[in-house]
């Protein structure tokens, strides 16, 4: 069976169109081995909440990797920020405050 690597990103809906453009540029750079086709940009609303988002469109993927910013910890969720994700599989949550070479 062969797995294709999909990207699901979320924004608020005016930055869709620049956030889109910037994924497809790394995808086409070769940063991201990932075609463009895969590439989905889903908007934020007041209906549907990021972790609702991550639930519905990762819940049949073998590995998903969520980043999260420290900010959002030391705020006052702390550890509920890695809650809630109970219709997913594998969760790789990633932290990083410089950009990181994924090989």
């Amino acid at each position: 069976m062969i797995r294709i690597i999909e990207i699901f990103a979320t924004f608020p809906k005016e930055d869709l169109q620049k956030e889109q453009e910037n994924l497809i540029q790394l995808t086409s750079n070769g940063r991201l081995p990932i075609s463009a086709n895969n590439i989905r940009v889903l908007p934020l609303t007041e209906e549907k909440t990021i972790l609702d988002l991550v639930n519905e469109y990762s819940r049949d993927a073998d590995l998903t990797l969520i980043g999260f910013h420290e900010s959002t910890i030391k705020s006052n969720k702390g550890v509920e920020v890695f809650e809630g994700y109970d219709k997913l599989g594998n969760i790789l949550f990633v932290n990083t405050l410089t950009s990181k070479f994924i090989t």
